[in-house]
């Protein structure tokens, strides 16, 4: 199981979406009240098919940009599990 975590660090109301590998949603979450609150994604989120997935982190309402805070952390064994960085930021 694993655990995400997204915490803005300016006023947006972040969404936090995760991606099969063919691109349909396989979770998502988001904070109502554009505060420095923590988003937890885990509940309901298990990854059901092989193959690189996709987390996405976007304002709401498509109108704000900032900086956030992103934690991935395993639950569950095994321990040492690969995770490719790949950032690509859009305006």
């Amino acid at each position: 199981m694993l655990l995400i975590r997204m915490r803005p660090l300016t006023g947006i109301e972040g969404v936090l979406t995760v991606l099969r590998p063919d691109g349909t949603v396989l979770c998502s979450d988001y904070l109502p009240d554009g505060n420095s609150s923590i988003l937890h994604l885990v509940t309901g989120c298990l990854i059901d098919v092989t193959g690189t997935h996709t987390i996405l982190v976007r304002d709401k309402s498509y109108d704000e940009f900032g900086a956030y805070d992103l934690v991935l952390q395993r639950l569950n064994s095994p321990a040492n599990t690969e995770c490719a960085e790949s950032i690509s930021p859009t305006s």
